[in-house]
């Protein structure tokens, strides 16, 4: 009996100690990245104690882009990016236009920057290109980095627009109307976009124009103009403008 107590007794020891030894060195310590389901997730490494789910797959929704002659040697590209997240949005972000030719050449890389609120819909213009239409093949549209916040960590621009007219021209078309700011905040520059659309709600054309400041409690008219249109495939009343605070 003795030695059945010993042999118990050490048996309970190495046990234990081999025990210690599988829980502390050889059992995987759980973590977000382990591709279990543990800790008190949601689903398989998001949730609980790990990034909010929506966050791992997340990404701005980016249409193709449009190229459009804009007389001469230049052109104008836009594309329509949308956020498609109701609970997170971009502070900023920057982004690539690699622009191609026939051949696969690059025949240009042009950079910019933006930033989009919770289940915004912009559009990301490059006006006045230094390239004709008929050289280029194709617009690859490249955003690297899409660091997401939650959306009471945007910044929020209290501008709105007024008197927005869309008038057509001999060749062409311009948008007119008033930038308010009822704020008590003042800006710096301001890029104001224009696009345009046909009956079939397909874009048709896209410019810019630049305000210099915004200041506190102001109205700032504006005109956009549009070279190189074919004012017959304009829906006039299907006009959208939007600001774009440059920081």
């Amino acid at each position: 009996m003795k030695q059945l107590l010993y042999g118990l007794f050490y048996l309970s020891i190495f046990g234990g100690l081999g025990f210690g030894i599988y829980r502390f060195y050889l059992v995987p310590v759980s973590s977000c990245f382990d591709s279990i389901q543990n800790q008190g997730e949601e689903s398989l490494d998001c949730g609980g104690p790990c990034i909010p789910c929506e966050l791992k797959t997340l990404k701005l929704q980016v249409d193709e882009p449009k190229i459009f002659s804009t007389g001469g040697s230049r052109s104008t590209i836009v594309v329509q990016v949308t956020d498609p997240s109701l609970n997170f949005g971009l502070k900023e972000f920057d982004y690539e236009f690699h622009i191609f030719s026939s051949f696969g050449t690059l025949l240009a890389k042009l950079n910019g920057q933006s930033y989009i609120s919770t289940s915004e819909t912009k559009y990301l213009t490059m006006a006045g290109v230094d390239l004709k239409r008929t050289d280029i093949s194709k617009v690859v549209v490249n955003i690297p980095v899409q660091d997401w916040v939650t959306k009471d960590k945007l910044l929020i621009y209290n501008l709105k627009f007024t008197g927005v007219k869309t008038t057509p021209l001999a060749q062409t078309v311009q948008i007119t109307g008033k930038l308010i700011n009822d704020s008590s905040a003042s800006y710096g520059a301001t890029t104001l976009t224009g696009v345009l659309f046909n009956k079939k709600g397909d874009i048709v054309n896209a410019s810019t124009t630049k305000i210099d400041s915004v200041a506190a409690f102001s109205e700032t008219p504006f005109t956009i103009f549009f070279p190189n249109l074919n004012v017959a495939e304009v829906n006039l009343g299907s006009t959208k403008v939007s600001y774009e605070i440059n920081r």
